[in-house]
């Protein structure tokens, strides 16, 4: 036998081997249906979501103070208003607030021009409790007053808002 037909006779036996062992050239291998599993997969969880605060009507006839705080682009701002009422002698006030994050503090305060600022109620938010309502009654002062926020530390956003029932 010659180096060609020793080479061709070797060829053959080769190919039919393959063939009965499954493979071929150039044909992907189909899976039996039984060797094929599914790879689990996972879908994220959503994110819990938080209903965003219902914020006061800083416009409200009864309105003596308000502040609003927030930490929009992770810097905190708080915005104080005073009025668009005054604060009369002997009224009965209440003071609501609502945050999100850990507690917020706040104070209300006299804002008399040329006075020293008096405290008049001093209180503590905590957020996961939702909206927070205090009552003061019969205080001896007339005049503006101003809510301050006095300790934001763990807040992302806030607001309190204080409110006089009328005089009648």
């Amino acid at each position: 036998m010659t180096g060609r037909r020793r080479t061709a006779s070797l060829l053959v036996p080769l190919a039919t081997l393959a063939l009965l062992s499954g493979c071929a050239v150039g044909i992907d291998p189909q899976p039996s249906p039984s060797a094929t599993t599914a790879a689990p997969t996972q879908t994220p969880s959503p994110e819990p979501t938080t209903p965003p605060l219902t914020m006061p009507d800083t416009e409200d006839p009864d309105q003596i103070a308000a502040v609003v705080f927030t930490t929009g682009g992770g810097v905190p701002s708080s915005e104080s208003i005073t009025g668009p009422a005054t604060m009369a002698q002997g009224a009965r006030i209440t003071v609501t607030g609502e945050c999100r994050g850990s507690t917020l503090e706040y104070e209300l305060r006299t804002a008399a021009a040329g006075e020293e600022q008096r405290l008049l109620l001093g209180a503590t938010i905590s957020c996961a409790a939702g909206p927070l309502t205090n009552t003061l009654a019969g205080v001896d002062f007339a005049g503006p007053v101003q809510l301050a926020i006095t300790n934001s530390d763990g807040v992302d956003e806030g607001w309190v808002q204080a409110l006089q029932e009328p005089v009648g």
